[in-house]
């Protein structure tokens, strides 16, 4: 009989994984999913309402699920004390909740427990689907950007409060493996995953369609429009309520982010909010228009989506701290671009990766001890990472960025 053995492309497959999944173990009593206050209830609950018949924008239910539940409904029975306030609202798109309804349909415990494990299995394929699709090649790059991305703030904190931003990251790789090859299905999925959360991607969805346009990409198009399409019939047929219940209430939920430009601006420059702001993004737009400028026409593709899906972080009014796990596709890029830079260059930026990704989303967290308002400059992050992923693009060419681009159109 013969023995298995593993070949050199399974090697660099795994190999790269151990480290990752050795500190994951070590961060789980850190890392794992909490009962009471984080959001794996609420998801929950949303899935419930949808398979019991009932309506998810319902606030006054909402209000009512302290009570009901006990503990595993903490968190909704403090952020419903006023069931009609921003903080209690649920304004995500009707396809959210029908996603959640088969664990609604369990009891709230095994209900809970499985929006929990599909939590942290959807976290754990979005960072190695983007590390195998944007990253690096090598063993050691890849040990590098995993490790920096499973100890990364957003990462645990996505995990310990039970949210889903690795499901969006999933959508995110769609969205470029559509775009990279012929294949429709990826897009499909890809834009199915984003409707989820459709605030996170302001930039990348014009982005990607401007390209899909200039390479005539009609059957792309028809058939990804026409799934969101049959998603918004279907959430106006059978939930009607709902787009009424998220214009009124999307815009109060504003008012409880702490991780974006927006925030941070009014903190800076409360007089001018806009001055930083703005500043703010002209920087992020000039270095993800580097990138796309030097990427190599073959990665042209991935270094749009990474770069769009970095800048829509930037420009977006709302995300959250987990929100940020979607910039794994721009570090991974950037160590990805790393590689072709000179030694010493190549091993500032791969250093640089777990100095933005877990320091950089770390320290505003801790300093929140000596400054409440220190957690915005979580803010940063998306900005810094652009700059990294410019950096590692005009290592590995230098004087690329003099040259003039190719079309948008290009195929990679």
């Amino acid at each position: 009989m013969r023995q298995a053995r593993f070949t050199p492309r399974a090697r660099r497959a795994l190999v790269p994984l151990l480290p990752m999944l050795l500190l994951s173990a070590v961060l789980w009593p850190v890392a794992r999913p909490i009962d009471g206050d984080g959001d794996a209830f609420m998801f929950w609950f949303a899935g419930h309402q949808v398979a019991t018949g009932r309506s998810p924008y319902d606030q006054t239910a909402w209000a009512a699920a302290g009570s009901t539940y006990g503990l595993p409904a903490n968190n909704v029975a403090l952020n419903c004390v006023d069931a009609g306030s921003a903080s209690c609202a649920w304004v995500y798109p009707p396809v959210a909740g029908w996603l959640f309804a088969p664990f609604g349909a369990a009891d709230v415990a095994p209900g809970v427990l499985g929006v929990s494990v599909f939590v942290v299995l959807t976290a754990f394929a979005g960072v190695i689907a983007s590390m195998l699709v944007f990253g690096p090649a090598t063993v050691g790059a890849r040990s590098i950007v995993l490790v920096a991305a499973v100890a990364s703030h957003p990462f645990v904190y996505d995990i310990h409060v039970g949210h889903f931003a690795g499901l969006e990251l999933l959508g995110v790789v769609g969205i470029a493996a559509g775009l990279r090859g012929p294949a429709v299905w990826p897009l499909i999925l890809g834009a199915l995953a984003l409707s989820l959360k459709p605030h996170l991607f302001l930039v990348l969805v014009p982005m990607v369609l401007s390209v899909l346009v200039a390479r005539r990409r009609w059957r792309a198009i028809a058939f990804a429009g026409s799934a969101l399409l049959v998603l918004f019939l279907a959430g106006a047929i059978l939930q009607p309520e709902a787009f009424a219940a998220i214009l009124g209430r999307a815009g109060g939920k504003g008012d409880l982010t702490w991780s974006t430009p927006w925030a941070l601006a009014q903190t800076i420059l409360p007089a001018a909010p806009l001055v930083v702001l703005g500043g703010l993004i002209v920087l992020a737009a000039l270095a993800a228009v580097a990138v796309v400028r030097a990427a190599p026409r073959a990665e042209r593709d991935l270094s749009l989506v990474a770069v769009g899906t970095a800048l829509s972080l930037v420009v977006t009014p709302y995300a959250q701290p987990y929100d940020l796990l979607l910039l794994m596709p721009a570090i991974a890029f950037a160590a990805r671009a790393a590689l072709r830079a000179p030694r010493r260059s190549r091993s500032a930026i791969l250093a640089a990766v777990p100095l933005l990704f877990v320091a950089g989303t770390w320290s505003p967290i801790v300093a929140t001890r000596i400054w409440d308002d220190a957690n915005r400059s979580l803010a940063l992050v998306p900005v810094l990472a652009l700059v990294l992923a410019a950096a590692a693009v005009a290592a590995a060419r230098p004087g690329a960025f003099a040259g003039s681009p190719a079309p948008l159109g290009s195929t990679g």
